[in-house]
């Protein structure tokens, strides 16, 4: 029976030059060639959707979840995140979220 070593270093994770995370090096070579495309995966696009038919106003990870009517915040937070890191969105501003109390993010698509 073959044994995984999941040391990033011999076994099958590995780190991703061009997606800062650690994955099977399968998962993250298409998730390269995924980014390299320059295609927006349908997460992505209804982000972007939501961001525009709230009036161009920035919205918070809760608003734009709800907006989506999805039910965990882990549906969009990582999306965003990338989405800012590749320069679709941008961060603008801050506010207390009225669920945690705590200081959240607003994005907004860049240059609008």
């Amino acid at each position: 029976m073959t044994e995984w070593n999941t040391k990033l270093d011999e076994g099958p994770l590995f780190v991703s030059l061009k997606t800062p995370r650690r994955s099977h090096r399968h998962s993250a070579k298409a998730l390269d060639a995924h980014a390299e495309s320059g295609k927006l995966s349908k997460r992505c696009e209804a982000i972007l959707t939501a961001l525009r038919n709230f009036q161009g106003d920035p919205m918070t990870d809760r608003q734009i979840k709800d907006a989506l009517m999805l039910p965990d915040m882990n549906s969009v937070r990582p999306r965003i995140t990338e989405m800012i890191r590749d320069g679709i969105l941008e961060e603008a501003g801050s506010v207390t979220c009225p669920v945690t109390k705590m200081t959240v993010r607003k994005v907004a698509i860049k240059g609008s």
